[in-house]
């Protein structure tokens, strides 16, 4: 896909993701990131969340002819990763406050016990931007690790 964006697409513009592939028998994502920003990554340890940026370096799609890197992060159930856009970071409110990684990953901690944290997540930026206009395009998405032991089935979540 790479190579074929470099032939098509302007000098000046460039795309960004991130791609994963979730093994609930090993209880893992692969993973690679052409220039996105960094997938969170919460888990509980020793009683509390801990919110950890999975970073793993790579140009965005169509700037060089280049491989990504891969990387394994294991999940345990209840796990959660939040995938979002840098137009989530660069939400700024009417005093110019940016809210930035330390913001996503304060909200992150916040919401261990809820359900749709990316929904959720859109609706602080709502509150936070205060009636601003948004900068750059907003798109957050979450995955709850559930079990490792699944027949595949979809599970019910208790929205409360």
């Amino acid at each position: 896909v790479n190579r074929i964006l470099i032939g098509i697409i302007a000098e000046s513009y460039f795309i960004t993701m991130t791609y994963g592939i979730i093994d609930p028998s090993t209880r893992s994502m692969n993973m690679a990131n052409a220039g996105h920003t960094p997938v969170l990554h919460r888990t509980k340890k020793n009683g509390g969340d801990i919110v950890t940026p999975i970073e793993i370096p790579g140009y965005p799609l169509g700037v060089i002819e280049t491989s990504f890197k891969e990387r394994k992060v294991m999940l345990e159930a209840g796990d959660t990763l939040l995938f979002f856009t840098d137009g989530v970071l660069d939400c700024c409110n009417k005093t110019g406050d940016r809210f930035g990684m330390a913001g996503v990953e304060t909200f992150l901690k916040e919401t261990s016990s809820v359900n749709l944290p990316a929904r959720r997540l859109l609706a602080r930026l709502d509150s936070f931007r205060e009636g601003l206009d948004a900068p750059d395009d907003i798109t957050a998405v979450s995955v709850i690790f559930q079990n490792g032991d699944s027949d595949g089935t979809p599970q019910e979540s208790d929205p409360t």
